[in-house]
C-alpha cells in the first residue's frame, strides 16, 4: 500500500490497498506521562456492507491491525475523547491513480456472496498454531465470522477480517470449521465449512491378509487423515482397489511428520462352484438345476421359464436352446459364477387314446406311432402296436433318433360281461294273440328292428324281430321269428247296463268251435237276465283258443221323496234337495232343471226325475211361516222376578245355535247353545255395571239356512 497526505501527528489522509480498495489513516496521540501514539487504518469501500436507506447504522469502516513503533520523545498535546464520532470533510486530490465514485446509499448491490475457506485439514494435536483464511469478494467489506468447537482449541486469534490463527489441543477429534458473513439488510448470510481430521501419533491398518475371487475386487483402505499417502504402484489415494492376487503396501504421513507403513498380502481364492453338466431338454420335460448348496445370495439369468431366480435349486422349461448361469456370494465381495448349456428337442408325440373298457371277448389294438428307432412295452414287447383285452394299465415308451423320449399309458377299466337277455325260441302263435317282452337291466339301452328304444315290445303280426342291447358300453344282439295261426275270434257283445227285468243274449258262434261259459255250459249262446260278468272260451282243432267277456249291469227307475208339507220364512229361504236312488234328469215345476230348489214364498213345489229304465214324480205344499224373534233393547237383573234374564223372547226350532254377550272392552262375559236360557247380568258371579252390551246370535234354521244377528242391551238396576 502507499499512503497520500499522510503525516504524523495528528494528520489523517487516505491509503491505497492492494486488493483495489482504499483505508482512511488516522494518527493518535495520547496525553500520558509517557507519550504514546498509534495510528488506525479504517478500511473503506462501497461494498453492500452498508445500509439499503439513509439513517439506518452502517459499517462503513472497519479496523485494520496495524503495528506502530512508539515514538516517546514526540510529545503529543490536545485533547482525544475516545469512542467520539464527528463529521469528516476530507478534500480528495485525484491522482492518475485514483478514481473517485460517489453511490446512491439506498441502491446498493451484493458484493458478499461468496466465502471459501483454505487451511490444512489435517492438522497435529498440540503442534503449531493452523492459520486459516476465508477468500471473499473484493468488494465485499464485511468481516468473516468463524465458528469451531471451543473444546478443541486452546486459543483463536484474528489476523484480518478474513484469517483467524488457532492453537488446537493435544487430543484426537474430528469435526467442522465454520466460516460465515452474517446477514445484512441488503444480503442473506453467506457460510462455508472445512472437515478438519485432528490428530496426535497415529496408527495405520490395511487388515488382515486375504484373498480374492477371480473376477472379484477388494478395497484397501489407510483412512483419512493422514497427510500424504502413497502405495507400491505410486498412486496417492487412501484406498486401493485390489483386483489380482499380490503383495500391496501403503507409506504415509500424518499431521505431525510421522511416517506409517503397513502391508497386505492377497492370495488367490479358488472355490468350485458347479451348476450342472450342459443337458438335453426333450418335448415339455422339466429340468432340475443344483447349484452348490451353503452359499447366499443366489441369483440366475435369464428369468425365462424358470421357477425362481434366487434359490440353489431350480426347475427350468426353455422351448429353445439357452444358457442358464448362477452366481452366488462365497463370502463379502467374492462372488462365483457357473454357466450350463439346456439343448432343446422334440420327439413325435404318442395318443394311445382315453382310458376305455372292454366287453368280454373283444380287444383293443395300441399304435404308439412310426417315427421312433425302439419301442418298450410295459408287457414286454418292442413292437410299434401291440393288441390287448385284458383288464389293466399299459404303458409305452419309444425313443427317437436324437434319443428323445415319448410315452403315453392307456388304462382299460374294466372288461365287463355281455348284456344278458334272450328273445327265446321262434314260436307260433294264434291269431290274436300277442307276444310282450319286458327287459329291465340295469344302466342298459335298447334298439328294435323299427327303432324303438324301449325295454318293453309287442309283437301282434308275423315276421322277424330283432333287439340289440347296449350295457355299460357292451352290445349284444339276438332274433326271433314269430308265425301265426287261425283263431276263433269272437265277441259276445258289449259291457251294458240294463233296466230291471230285461235280458240279453250273448253270442260266441265260429265253425267247428267247442265253447265253454263261466258257469260251465257249452252252447253257442248264453241268455243274461241278472247282473254280473260273463265269459266264453271258444276251442279248434288247432288248440288256438280264443276268450271273451262282458260285464251287465242292471238299473231301475227313479224313486225319491219331496217329504211332508211344511212351512218357511217369508226372509229365510229354504233348500229342497230330495235324494234320488240313481242318476236321471231332473225337471222342477218352473223349468228348472238342477238337483236342488231353492224356495224363497210359500206354494206347492214339483219335481219330475226321468231316466231309461221310468219316470218319478212328487210335490211338496210350503206354507208361510212367522219365523221372527224378538229381543228384548234394557233388562232389569234386581231378583225382584220381572225382566231378570236377557233372552230371546219367543223361541223356535234350530239346527244350530250360539247366544254370546260382550262387555264395552270386547270381552265375551256369556255364551250358550241353548234357546231357552239367557244372561243373568253377572260374569264370573260378579254383578255387572249399568251400561250397554253386545249381543250376538249365530243360527241356522232346519232347512239349512245360516245367519248372524246381533244388537245392543241395556242393563239397569
Amino acid at each position: 500500500m502507499y499512503y497520500q497526505n499522510v503525516g504524523m501527528p495528528g494528520r489523517n489522509g487516505l491509503a491505497f490497498l492492494n486488493d483495489g480498495g482504499y483505508a482512511y489513516v488516522q494518527t493518535y496521540f495520547e496525553n500520558n506521562t509517557i507519550a504514546k501514539n498509534y495510528v488506525e487504518f479504517r478500511k473503506m469501500h462501497d461494498s453492500d456492507t452498508s445500509s439499503l436507506c439513509l439513517g439506518t447504522d452502517t459499517t462503513f469502516m472497519n479496523f485494520i491491525p496495524f503495528n506502530v513503533i512508539n515514538y516517546p520523545s514526540y510529545p503529543f498535546s490536545g485533547v482525544n475523547t475516545a469512542n467520539a464520532l464527528s463529521t469528516l470533510s476530507q478534500n480528495v486530490n485525484q491522482t492518475s491513480n485514483m478514481a473517485t465514485r460517489i453511490n446512491n446509499l439506498c441502491g446498493q448491490s451484493n458484493f458478499c456472496d461468496t466465502i471459501k475457506i483454505h487451511g490444512n485439514p489435517v492438522i497435529c494435536s498440540g503442534g503449531p498454531p493452523v492459520v486459516f483464511t476465508s477468500y471473499k469478494n473484493n468488494a465485499c467489506g464485511a468481516i468473516v465470522q468463524w465458528d469451531i468447537d471451543n473444546a478443541v482449541i486452546d486459543s483463536i486469534k484474528t489476523l484480518t477480517d478474513t484469517s483467524v490463527r488457532i492453537w488446537f489441543k493435544n487430543i484426537s477429534w474430528q469435526g467442522k470449521l465454520y466460516a460465515s458473513i452474517a446477514a445484512g439488510t441488503c444480503y442473506g448470510e453467506v457460510k462455508d465449512s472445512m472437515l478438519l481430521n485432528l490428530s496426535g501419533t497415529q496408527t495405520l491398518n490395511l487388515g488382515p491378509d486375504t484373498s480374492i475371487c477371480t473376477g472379484n475386487s477388494i478395497i484397501l483402505n489407510a483412512r483419512r487423515g493422514f497427510v500424504t499417502y502413497k502405495w507400491q504402484d505410486g498412486s496417492t489415494d487412501s484406498t486401493f482397489i485390489v483386483t489380482t492376487p499380490s503383495t500391496y503396501y501403503v507409506d504415509v504421513t500424518d499431521a505431525c511428520g510421522n511416517t506409517l507403513s503397513d502391508t497386505v498380502h492377497v492370495a488367490p481364492f479358488n472355490f468350485s462352484f458347479f451348476i450342472g453338466n450342459d443337458t438335453l431338454r426333450c418335448n415339455k420335460d422339466t429340468i432340475t438345476l443344483t447349484a452348490t448348496s451353503g452359499l447366499t445370495n443366489y441369483q440366475w439369468q435369464p428369468n425365462y421359464n424358470i421357477n425362481n431366480t434366487t434359490q440353489s435349486v431350480v426347475k427350468v422349461y426353455p422351448a429353445i436352446d439357452t444358457f442358464y448361469y448362477a452366481t452366488a456370494q462365497v463370502r463379502p465381495g467374492c462372488i462365483v459364477k457357473d454357466t450350463v448349456h439346456i439343448t432343446v428337442k422334440s420327439s413325435p408325440p404318442i395318443y394311445l387314446g382315453a382310458d376305455t373298457s372292454l366287453c368280454i371277448g373283444n380287444t383293443l389294438t395300441l399304435d404308439a406311432g412310426s417315427g421312433f428307432t425302439n419301442y418298450q412295452w410295459n408287457t414286454g414287447s418292442t413292437a410299434q402296436q401291440i393288441t390287448v383285452g385284458t383288464l389293466g394299465t399299459y404303458f409305452v415308451k419309444a425313443t427317437a433318433a436324437n434319443t428323445c423320449v415319448s410315452t403315453d399309458t392307456l388304462a382299460i377299466l374294466n372288461v365287463s360281461p355281455l348284456p344278458n337277455f334272450t328273445l327265446g325260441i321262434d314260436t307260433t302263435l294264434c291269431a290274436g294273440i300277442t307276444y310282450k317282452y319286458a327287459f329291465n337291466l340295469p344302466n342298459a339301452t335298447y334298439l328294435w328292428q323299427d327303432g324303438n328304444t324301449s325295454g318293453n315290445y309287442t309283437i301282434s303280426t308275423a315276421g322277424e324281430y330283432r333287439l340289440a342291447v347296449t350295457q355299460l358300453g357292451c352290445k349284444a344282439n339276438d332274433t326271433v321269428n314269430i308265425f301265426y295261426k287261425e283263431a276263433p275270434i269272437v265277441q259276445i257283445g258289449v259291457d251294458s247296463n240294463l233296466c230291471i227285468d230285461n235280458s240279453y243274449l250273448l253270442n260266441a258262434f265260429y265253425p267247428s268251435a267247442t265253447y265253454t261259459w263261466q258257469d260251465g255250459s257249452t252252447n253257442p249262446t248264453f241268455l243274461v237276465i241278472q247282473p254280473g260278468l260273463y265269459y266264453v272260451t271258444n276251442t279248434l282243432s288247432n288248440n288256438c283258443i280264443f276268450k271273451d267277456s262282458v260285464l251287465i249291469t242292471y238299473t231301475s227307475k227313479p224313486i225319491f221323496t219331496l217329504g211332508v208339507d211344511t212351512s218357511v220364512c217369508i226372509t229365510r229361504p229354504i233348500v229342497v234337495a230330495p235324494s234320488v236312488n240313481v242318476e236321471g234328469n231332473y225337471l222342477w215345476q218352473d223349468g228348472s232343471t238342477l238337483k236342488s230348489y231353492q224356495v224363497k214364498s210359500p206354494g206347492t213345489y214339483k219335481l219330475v226325475v226321468i231316466n231309461k229304465c221310468g219316470t218319478h214324480t212328487d210335490d211338496i205344499i210350503i206354507s208361510e211361516a212367522s219365523c221372527e224373534f224378538l229381543m228384548p233393547n234394557s233388562f232389569t237383573p234386581n231378583g225382584d222376578g220381572l225382566n231378570d234374564i236377557f233372552k230371546i223372547k219367543y223361541p223356535f226350532k234350530a239346527l244350530e245355535f250360539t247366544f254370546s254377550i260382550y262387555n264395552k272392552y270386547g270381552t265375551k262375559i256369556f255364551e250358550t247353545n241353548d234357546m231357552l236360557k239367557g244372561w243373568d247380568g253377572t260374569y264370573k258371579s260378579k254383578r255387572q255395571e249399568i251400561g250397554s252390551y253386545v249381543w250376538v246370535i249365530k243360527l241356522k234354521n232346519l232347512n239349512g239356512y245360516s245367519e248372524v244377528l246381533n244388537g245392543m242391551v241395556t242393563l239397569l238396576r
